[in-house]
């Protein structure tokens, strides 16, 4: 006898995965935390136990779960600073990454390889320690990386650290831009994380939100000549423990932190549905 349908209650569609360094903001993610469009996004969970086996041929007499490890999975496909900067965990990244305006202007004289100065159509928008890059106006590749030490706005004048290795004519672009750290010793910060779903029938989402999560595994940045690149991530959830919820690390509201007790590591949201067509 075939299996029969009870309800409308049928997915297909992508997720949206949402994350930020502000564990405050756990349980309470919305669209402008969104990573944009990503593809491939699965959440596992994966069930350990240990079995008590004995005699010949071997049975099992008892279990005991010994973990359970929730997986989160899938390909970002924007590469905006944030995703980057998530994904290779540089918390000061990111937070610049929501309050960083764009800054771009050219040389109004040629540069000569050696030199600490740049002449700039305009120096308005750039500032000491902001992190610039030069390149040619006609090929994106021959490009320099370095930071500013100096701004002179009536001169329109821009002083780097360190000398630039090579000459760049007239008209190339400077912009500014962010570093994000490789390779830290540090421990990757914490993020909170949430996953949505919309059921396509009935248009009601279901919504996992996860406390407290890091990137977990390798970190990859793919590229292909036919097709678009993205950027591979792991999210592994974590426990926040008792101490950190009492004093405030995800907010000061009573009634949050009692929540977040009481679902442990997060929880998964979703509407009753229907029971008949």
């Amino acid at each position: 006898m075939a299996s029969k349908a009870k309800t409308q209650e049928f997915f297909i569609g992508d997720l949206e995965l949402r994350a930020s360094m502000d564990l405050t903001k756990a349980g309470e993610l919305g669209p402008a935390e969104s990573l944009g469009l990503v593809t491939d996004c699965k959440i596992a969970m994966t069930t350990n136990e240990a079995k008590l086996q004995a005699g010949f041929p071997q049975r099992t007499y008892a279990t005991a779960v010994t973990s359970r490890d929730l997986e989160i999975t899938g390909n970002m496909t924007e590469y905006t600073l944030t995703n980057l900067a998530l994904l290779y965990g540089d918390e000061r990244a990111f937070n610049n990454a929501s309050t960083a305006t764009a800054a771009q202007t050219t040389l109004s004289s040629a540069f000569t390889a050696g030199g600490t100065t740049l002449s700039v159509a305009s120096a308005a928008d750039f500032s000491p320690g902001d992190f610039i890059y030069v390149r040619d106006q006609h090929d994106a590749t021959d490009v320099f990386a370095t930071q500013v030490a100096a701004v002179d706005g009536t001169a329109n004048t821009i002083d780097v650290t360190y000398p630039i290795s090579r000459d760049f004519a007239t008209g190339s672009v400077v912009v500014k831009g962010e570093a994000i750290i490789l390779g830290s010793e540090d421990n990757i910060p914490p993020m909170t994380v949430q996953v949505v779903g919309v059921m396509p029938l009935d248009g009601e989402p279901f919504v996992y939100d996860i406390w407290k999560a890091t990137i977990s595994g390798t970190v990859e940045v793919a590229s292909s000549t036919d097709n678009f690149g993205s950027l591979a991530y792991t999210i592994a959830p974590l426990a926040p423990g008792s101490a950190e919820i009492e004093c405030g690390v995800y907010g000061t509201d009573p009634a949050k932190k009692a929540m977040l007790k009481q679902f442990l590591q997060g929880r998964l949201m979703k509407g009753v549905g229907t029971t008949s067509c």
